[in-house]
């Protein structure tokens, strides 16, 4: 089973789409966006600080996304855009930034003499600074 986390920015980014200048129920929210109570709690307050969207009280409560919030989801998805690769790239012909390497372990040996050595100097400094000052 495969879990996509998301962070803080994409999840504002889905409440954001989900209201995108319409006046949306909670529930519905909810379940477009496929978020908890509790973290729709968390980021609904960020939302309503920064402007970003606003609470209609009307018969039922509903929530608007603002000038400001559509301005803030334009933005977002034209980075998306910039950083993700294009659709239309087969997983074949998509080279990755980032490759696997072989990590070897350090020698035995070598992380002892080192350490040796770290001891000895640090030994040699305080002599010296305790004894010939």
């Amino acid at each position: 089973m495969v879990h996509n986390y998301r962070n803080r920015i994409d999840i504002i980014v889905s409440i954001l789409e989900v209201t995108n200048g319409n006046e949306v129920r909670q529930t519905e929210i909810l379940n477009k966006a496929n978020i908890t109570h509790t973290i729709f709690k968390e980021h609904i307050s960020i939302l309503l600080q920064y402007g970003l969207i606003e609470y209609v009280a009307l018969q039922e409560t509903y929530y608007k996304t603002t000038a400001k919030g559509l301005d803030y989801l334009s933005i977002c998805n034209k980075m998306k855009a910039l950083i993700l690769p294009p659709p239309d790239l087969s997983s074949e012909s998509f080279i990755p930034i980032i490759r696997k390497r072989k990590v070897s372990r350090p020698n035995q040996r070598n992380v002892w003499g080192y350490f040796i050595v770290i001891v000895f100097l640090h030994l040699f400094q305080t002599l010296y600074a305790n004894f010939l000052i």
